[in-house]
């Protein structure tokens, strides 16, 4: 079966000078239709620099797209001029910001917004976008819809402002999302409500998801499949059942590890020492080895490569569980 959405090998550098730093170090994935994908991992790993990758939205000229494929039915994306990437972005792939609070721009309405995606990818009238995006806000929950065209993003709370940005990235009935970090910034309470109105679309619509977060919880509640990323790069991919039951790579099972369970004794959590190496200072061999209790010279000396096994999982680790 071919996959929807397919990267390859996808190498992104600081584009700072010729001595490019790599961001993101031969990334492979892949999504199915209708399938939820998730990438997890610690703040500064990659997971939204590689959904910016997809998107061909790589802010230049910090960082820039040095090799790798990027196939979305079979096409390379990467490839494409402007023009024709335009065609597809927003309307066949979208894809829900990081930071509701933020993403919207402040200085046009609701209305304004919504507007704007269905004239880049439509020849509606200006009554049949307004019902449209009435339509939109009521599918998604948006209280009082035809009154909220006209608020602007300040207006709404941070939840309602969520649900607009889904809003937007459904405007034009998408084959995929991209969604990063769609419960970020959210009460408990409201991010309960995004993910069960995420997963009603997606049966709905029969979406496929590429999901980016750093909650497990959620990734458990919604995913088949989870990519691990640390460091900029993959360290393992699997099933969620199987990696949330048996977990090969070290850094996966203290991510693991960390989340408080329910009805257990109250206890110190399990912690990672150290941090996410910077970009100017990455370690040699595997990148985790400092922060890692099974190291040896071995790690610090010899960079592991992706072993795959049995079922589609795969690690990136010389001592896997």
């Amino acid at each position: 079966m071919e996959a929807l959405l397919e990267v390859k090998n996808l190498n992104v550098g600081t584009g700072a000078s010729e001595d490019d730093i790599k961001i993101l170090n031969d990334i492979n994935l892949y999504v199915n239709r209708n399938e939820t994908v998730a990438i997890v991992g610690e703040s500064g790993c990659g997971k939204s620099l590689t959904a910016l990758s997809i998107m061909g939205l790589l802010p230049i000229p910090a960082t820039k797209l040095i090799s790798g494929e990027i196939k979305y039915e079979g096409k390379d994306l990467t490839k494409l001029s402007e023009k024709e990437l335009n065609r597809i972005r927003g309307k066949d792939i979208a894809m829900i910001f990081q930071e509701p609070m933020s993403s919207l721009n402040p200085s046009f309405t609701i209305g304004n917004q919504l507007a704007e995606v269905f004239k880049c990818h439509t020849r509606f009238s200006k009554s049949e976008i307004k019902k449209r995006s009435i339509e939109l806000l009521t599918k998604v929950r948006v209280s009082d819809p035809e009154e909220k065209l006209s608020a602007y993003p300040y207006q709404l709370s941070g939840g309602m402002r969520q649900r607009v940005m889904i809003a937007m990235a459904l405007a034009c009935n998408p084959k995929i999302i991209l969604a990063d970090e769609p419960t970020t910034a959210l009460d408990v309470t409201i991010q309960a409500q995004i993910i069960d109105l995420l997963k009603e679309l997606q049966q709905e619509f029969g979406m496929t998801i590429l999901m980016i977060t750093h909650d497990l919880g959620v990734v458990a509640e919604t995913c088949d499949r989870i990519i691990v990323m640390y460091a900029g790069e993959v360290v393992e991919e699997g099933r969620v059942k199987e990696i949330f039951h048996h977990p090969r790579h070290p850094y996966t099972k203290g991510l693991l590890d960390s989340i408080p369970i329910i009805g257990k004794p109250l206890e110190r959590l399990n912690l990672i020492k150290g941090n996410v190496p910077d970009l100017n200072s990455m370690p040699s061999g595997c990148r985790f080895h400092p922060r890692c209790e099974l190291a040896t010279n071995h790690c610090k000396d010899s960079k592991p490569g992706i072993e795959l096994t049995s079922g589609g999982r795969s690690v990136r680790c010389w001592h896997p569980h």
